[in-house]
Protein backbone atom coordinates (compact mmCIF):
# COMPACT_ATOMS: atom_id res chain seq x y z
CA UNK A 1 0.00 0.00 0.00
CA UNK A 2 0.91 3.25 -1.06
CA UNK A 3 4.89 1.81 -2.22
CA UNK A 4 6.75 3.39 -4.60
CA UNK A 5 7.58 1.70 -7.75
CA UNK A 6 11.73 1.57 -8.08
CA UNK A 7 13.37 2.88 -10.84
CA UNK A 8 13.86 -0.35 -12.79
CA UNK A 9 9.75 -0.93 -12.89
CA UNK A 10 9.78 2.90 -14.22
CA UNK A 11 12.18 2.68 -16.66
CA UNK A 12 10.07 -0.49 -18.16
CA UNK A 13 7.15 2.21 -19.31
CA UNK A 14 7.06 3.45 -22.21
CA UNK A 15 7.29 7.09 -22.90
CA UNK A 16 4.63 7.59 -24.70
CA UNK A 17 2.42 6.07 -21.43
CA UNK A 18 3.53 9.00 -19.22
CA UNK A 19 2.57 11.80 -21.03
CA UNK A 20 -0.62 13.76 -21.00
CA UNK A 21 -3.20 13.39 -23.22
CA UNK A 22 -4.77 16.28 -24.94
CA UNK A 23 -8.08 15.16 -26.04
CA UNK A 24 -9.89 17.66 -23.58
CA UNK A 25 -10.97 21.23 -24.13
CA UNK A 26 -10.48 23.99 -22.47
CA UNK A 27 -11.84 27.65 -23.27
CA UNK A 28 -10.37 30.78 -23.27
CA UNK A 29 -12.10 34.33 -23.71
CA UNK A 30 -10.35 37.60 -23.77
CA UNK A 31 -11.62 40.76 -22.42
CA UNK A 32 -10.36 44.32 -23.25
CA UNK A 33 -10.25 47.37 -21.66
CA UNK A 34 -8.07 50.47 -21.30
CA UNK A 35 -5.81 50.23 -18.20
CA UNK A 36 -6.85 53.34 -17.35
CA UNK A 37 -10.73 53.25 -17.15
CA UNK A 38 -13.29 51.15 -16.82
CA UNK A 39 -14.94 51.29 -20.25
CA UNK A 40 -14.40 48.15 -23.01
CA UNK A 41 -12.58 48.60 -26.03
CA UNK A 42 -14.31 47.20 -28.90
CA UNK A 43 -12.90 46.16 -31.67
CA UNK A 44 -9.40 44.87 -30.55
CA UNK A 45 -8.11 42.07 -32.76
CA UNK A 46 -7.29 38.99 -30.43
CA UNK A 47 -4.78 36.47 -32.01
CA UNK A 48 -4.39 33.42 -30.28
CA UNK A 49 -1.27 30.87 -31.04
CA UNK A 50 -0.55 27.53 -29.92
CA UNK A 51 2.47 26.60 -27.96
CA UNK A 52 4.62 25.96 -31.91
CA UNK A 53 3.36 29.22 -32.91
CA UNK A 54 0.62 27.94 -35.13
CA UNK A 55 -2.72 30.42 -35.65
CA UNK A 56 -5.21 28.46 -33.56
CA UNK A 57 -8.24 31.74 -33.51
CA UNK A 58 -8.42 35.12 -34.67
CA UNK A 59 -11.42 37.33 -32.48
CA UNK A 60 -12.72 40.57 -32.33
CA UNK A 61 -13.97 42.51 -29.07
CA UNK A 62 -17.84 43.03 -28.88
CA UNK A 63 -19.48 46.61 -27.30
CA UNK A 64 -18.37 44.61 -23.83
CA UNK A 65 -15.02 44.40 -25.12
CA UNK A 66 -15.59 40.68 -25.06
CA UNK A 67 -15.06 38.20 -27.60
CA UNK A 68 -16.48 35.08 -27.93
CA UNK A 69 -15.51 31.63 -26.31
CA UNK A 70 -13.09 29.65 -28.22
CA UNK A 71 -12.68 26.14 -27.49
CA UNK A 72 -8.82 25.01 -27.09
CA UNK A 73 -7.10 21.62 -26.82
CA UNK A 74 -5.45 20.55 -23.69
CA UNK A 75 -4.69 18.30 -21.07
CA UNK A 76 -7.97 15.57 -19.98
CA UNK A 77 -9.44 16.75 -16.11
CA UNK A 78 -8.84 13.11 -15.43
CA UNK A 79 -4.92 13.03 -16.18
CA UNK A 80 -4.83 16.21 -13.45
CA UNK A 81 -2.93 14.23 -11.11
CA UNK A 82 0.12 13.04 -13.22
CA UNK A 83 3.23 12.76 -11.17
CA UNK A 84 5.51 15.96 -10.22
CA UNK A 85 6.72 17.71 -12.68
CA UNK A 86 4.36 17.02 -15.75
CA UNK A 87 2.17 19.81 -17.07
CA UNK A 88 -1.28 19.27 -16.33
CA UNK A 89 -2.51 22.02 -19.31
CA UNK A 90 -1.63 23.53 -22.12
CA UNK A 91 -0.35 27.14 -23.07
CA UNK A 92 -1.33 29.56 -25.38
CA UNK A 93 0.19 32.82 -26.90
CA UNK A 94 -2.97 35.93 -26.45
CA UNK A 95 -1.90 39.12 -28.26
CA UNK A 96 -4.28 41.97 -28.57
CA UNK A 97 -3.82 44.92 -30.79
CA UNK A 98 -6.11 47.87 -31.32
CA UNK A 99 -5.53 51.08 -33.19
CA UNK A 100 -4.79 54.03 -30.35
CA UNK A 101 -3.38 51.24 -28.02
CA UNK A 102 -0.16 49.74 -27.10
CA UNK A 103 0.16 46.02 -28.51
CA UNK A 104 -1.18 43.35 -25.03
CA UNK A 105 0.72 39.90 -25.50
CA UNK A 106 0.44 37.07 -22.83
CA UNK A 107 2.58 34.61 -24.36
CA UNK A 108 1.62 31.27 -22.03
CA UNK A 109 -1.76 31.68 -21.27
CA UNK A 110 -2.73 28.17 -19.38
CA UNK A 111 -5.73 26.44 -20.46
CA UNK A 112 -7.17 23.55 -18.35
CA UNK A 113 -9.91 21.20 -19.31
CA UNK A 114 -13.27 21.95 -18.68
CA UNK A 115 -12.64 25.59 -17.50
CA UNK A 116 -12.56 28.89 -19.18
CA UNK A 117 -9.91 31.35 -18.35
CA UNK A 118 -10.82 35.11 -18.79
CA UNK A 119 -7.52 36.67 -19.84
CA UNK A 120 -7.91 40.24 -18.86
CA UNK A 121 -6.25 43.21 -21.27
CA UNK A 122 -5.75 46.19 -20.28
CA UNK A 123 -4.73 48.21 -23.08
CA UNK A 124 -2.21 50.79 -22.66
CA UNK A 125 -3.45 54.41 -24.82
CA UNK A 126 -0.72 55.55 -26.51
CA UNK A 127 -0.15 59.51 -25.65
CA UNK A 128 -1.55 60.89 -28.82
CA UNK A 129 -4.84 59.12 -28.80
CA UNK A 130 -5.54 60.04 -24.96
CA UNK A 131 -7.66 62.72 -25.81
CA UNK A 132 -9.69 61.17 -28.33
CA UNK A 133 -10.60 58.32 -25.41
CA UNK A 134 -12.35 60.71 -22.98
CA UNK A 135 -14.29 63.04 -25.36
Amino acid sequence: QGEQPDESQLSDLPFEDMQPSRDDEGYLQVRAYPADEALPVEGALVTVTDSEGGLVATLLTDGDGLTSVVALKTVARQESTLPEGMDVYDTYSVIIKKDGFLSFKNPEVPIFGGVTNVQNAPLIPLPEFRNDLSE
